[in-house]
């Protein structure tokens, strides 16, 4: 919070007497106000935790109560109404916004709030009006040109808002969008020409990766201009190049049958919500997610509905570590909407992050029998599976995955992840050959050269070529303490005593609060015959919570049993 705004909370220094000393207060003042300004020190100090902790709605409850014994703090209206935006308290967020327009007509949140109201009653000119006062730095460079153009362009005033959309063009980054709102714009006004002209752009500034709302909102256009083979191509050509289906699913069928499907944006409410849609993408993608919060709420005030808003919310939550809040916006999202599927695997992952491991496994063994034709849902099994150590249940999960993955398009982390799963269970030559196949498709992993290397170097096979292989991995990250330990293990184990010091060293430097790592320079400062630091090592190790079982094998070290033996790999690593 600024220091406007705290300034403006100490209304008559109460609030600020209160935080400094709440018992002093307590003695200063009379016991009316003491009990007041306690009540008020908790709201603000709870309110600013539940922001730091990115619970908006619980900071915008407490910055309401805060509100209401400072009424007009200009400050502390806006910090309140932007919380209560991005709460989805949208009619509250409006009638404050109004308080603030009325103060001061340049605040910036109020007057885009104000803009998206206009917009969903349709008034698009007052709209443009209001998004006109707003600054055009920083995020609302895209923000107001968007937006803008789409409340002209439903005042019907083409020109003008095709001008505010291609102000964007040259700007690097904007080009698909600057590419496809203009066709949105122009195809929504009746203006072919100009439509296919916008397409064209934002198809050439993708090159052969077009984005899933480009392709949609280009095949409904061709649909509608009588193109509709050309419109089924292109779906064809996106499914086949993305391997995804479920999304234009409904698509394809209609342009199948020769019908025209609906267009994704079809009037200039649905195209601000789609423009706020594709800026809070791209803040949560930049991890500006508070932000991005704000806008894909003002994109549900006017697309309440939509399932791909919901799954947007979701994965910002995701990003604020707000598991609970993103599961609630998962299943808000409608069976029948094309992401309703990819809800629920998110959904399976948020339940396994809240240790909820049964039911994510059964949600996701029920979609593994709902579409069978999938392999996603059994991938995320075989995932959590092999988080969980359930080796066997992981193999039969990836197992299946792999069954509904054809070879053409199978990549080498499937291939990696069932690899691991199976040199856990102890199968070894499947669990090679799994690597082998992963490394025909990605010569360069890292990952993989490593954990195969390191396989080779705890079964004392194939040193050099897992010392070739450990270095490249190396190479390609230095900077991961894990690869980094495991080459420090196969120069040791190829008499490179000093070199293996060298190398496991620089892997607790890496990652100093591992446990496996000390561990295991410990074991190998027990080798060299530098005993006192190898028990330092060891206990370094213990105090950094290590696992139930590796905790036992250092406490037996440390009291002089099973000590590291001569040329022996260690034991444990990381599933990295």
């Amino acid at each position: 919070m600024s220091a406007t705004t705290i300034r403006g909370l100490a209304f008559a220094g109460l609030v600020a007497v209160a935080l400094a000393s709440p018992v002093a207060a307590a003695r200063e003042l009379t016991p009316a106000l003491a009990a007041a300004a306690n009540n008020l020190s908790s709201h603000y100090l709870i309110g600013r935790q539940a922001e730091r902790t990115n619970d908006l709605s619980t900071a915008a409850t407490h910055f309401e109560a805060l509100l209401k014994a400072r009424p007009d703090d200009p400050a502390l209206m806006e910090r309140t109404q932007f919380l209560l935006g991005a709460s989805g308290r949208f009619a509250d967020a409006v009638a404050l916004a109004e308080r603030l327009v009325a103060k001061d007509a340049a605040t910036p949140s109020a007057n885009l709030t104000l803009a998206i109201r206009d917009i969903r009653d349709g008034k698009f000119r007052q709209a443009a009006k209001l998004l006109a006062k707003l600054d055009r730095r920083g995020a609302n460079r895209l923000l107001v040109p968007l937006l803008r153009g789409w409340a002209l362009a439903g005042a019907k005033s083409k020109d003008e808002a095709l001008a505010e959309i291609t102000s964007l063009s040259g700007v690097g980054g904007f080009e698909v969008i600057e590419g496809l709102h203009s066709a949105l714009i122009a195809g929504l006004l009746g203006d072919v020409e100009a439509a296919q002209a916008g397409y064209a752009r934002a198809l050439a500034a993708t090159g052969d990766r077009p984005p899933l709302p480009l392709i949609e909102a280009r095949a409904a256009f061709l649909a509608g201009i009588g193109k509709g083979k050309e419109a089924l191509a292109l779906v064809d050509g996106y499914m086949a190049g993305s391997g995804e289906r479920l999304p234009l699913a409904a698509m394809r069928a209609a342009l199948a049958r020769g019908d025209k499907p609906a267009p994704p944006v079809a009037n200039a409410a649905d195209g601000v919500a789609d423009a706020l849609h594709a800026i809070a993408g791209r803040l949560n993608r930049e991890d500006v997610s508070a932000s991005a919060l704000m806008y894909v709420r003002l994109a549900q005030a006017l697309r309440p509905k939509s399932g791909r808003l919901a799954l947007l919310l979701g994965q910002i939550f995701e990003r604020l570590d707000r598991t609970d809040d993103a599961i609630a916006a998962y299943r808000t999202i409608e069976a029948r909407s094309p992401w309703h599927w990819f809800a629920r695997l998110a959904i399976a992952d948020g339940l396994q992050r809240k240790e909820d491991v049964d039911g994510s496994a059964a949600l996701l063994r029920a979609m593994m029998a709902e579409r069978p034709e999938r392999a996603d849902a059994a991938r995320a099994l075989g995932d959590l599976m092999r988080a969980r150590k359930r080796f066997d249940e992981a193999v039969s999960a990836y197992d299946t995955a792999m069954e509904r993955t054809p070879e053409p398009v199978r990549d080498w982390s499937l291939h990696y992840g069932r690899g691991i799963a199976l040199e856990r269970a102890n199968k070894w030559d499947r669990a090679e050959a799994d690597f082998l196949r992963a490394l025909e498709l990605e010569p360069d992993q890292p990952l993989v050269l490593n954990y195969l290397g390191y396989s080779w170097v705890e079964m004392g096979r194939n040193l050099d070529r897992a010392r070739a292989m450990i270095e490249k991995a190396v190479g390609e990250r230095p900077l991961d303490g894990y690869i980094v330990d495991s080459l420090g293990w196969v120069l040791y184990l190829l008499g490179d005593r000093a070199g293996a010091v060298a190398q496991l060293e620089r892997a607790v430097a890496l990652v100093p609060d591992d446990p496996v790592i000390n561990d295991h320079l410990g074991d190998l400062y027990w080798l060299v015959g530098r005993r006192n630091e190898a028990s330092f090592q060891w206990q370094r190790a213990l105090s950094q919570e290590p696992a139930d079982d590796l905790e036992k094998k250092i406490r037996a070290k440390l009291d002089g049993r099973d000590l590291p033996a001569a040329k022996a790999a260690p034991a444990g690593r990381r599933d990295i």
